[in-house]
């Protein structure tokens, strides 16, 4: 079943890959995803997870993947951090928990050129440390 619906994906067979899964087989099959991107480079991975999300509004995991795939498997692409801040922020503005996704958005900080300015960054840091006081990434931001 696996390969058949990556298959759809490559082929941008989106509406046929999309009747053969939900979230919660998306949710177990995350790093999978993030592997074929890795694998593969085709950029349908994530166009399809946008897709997803189209029929899925109320959903973070696909926007959270696509964010995960954008960050790593696709930072190459010109604009693929701006992109992963862009899912990352649709993925919080979401989510029923958006605490859990917050940290993400860390990592735009540290770049060498950042993407979301210091006062954000600290703001969230707060924002995470009122919930998760033992947070190693807020914490250094706040020391920085």
């Amino acid at each position: 079943m696996k390969k058949k619906i990556f298959d759809s994906i490559y082929s941008g067979k989106f509406e046929e890959a999309l009747k053969a899964m939900n979230v919660s087989w998306l949710s177990q099959n995350e790093d999978e995803f993030i592997e074929q991107a890795f694998i593969t480079q085709n950029i349908n991975l994530v166009k399809f997870l946008e897709y997803f999300s189209s029929f899925q509004p109320s959903e973070e995991v696909p926007l959270i993947i696509a964010g995960k795939m954008m960050q790593t498997a696709f930072n190459h692409i010109e604009g693929g951090y701006e992109k992963s801040l862009s899912f990352y922020r649709s993925a919080i503005s979401v989510a029923r928990d958006p605490s859990r996704i917050q940290e993400y958005l860390l990592f735009f900080y540290d770049l060498p050129t950042p993407l979301i300015s210091q006062e954000e960054a600290i703001q969230i840091a707060k924002d995470i440390l009122s919930r998760n006081p033992e947070s190693e990434t807020a914490n250094r931001i706040l020391r920085q």
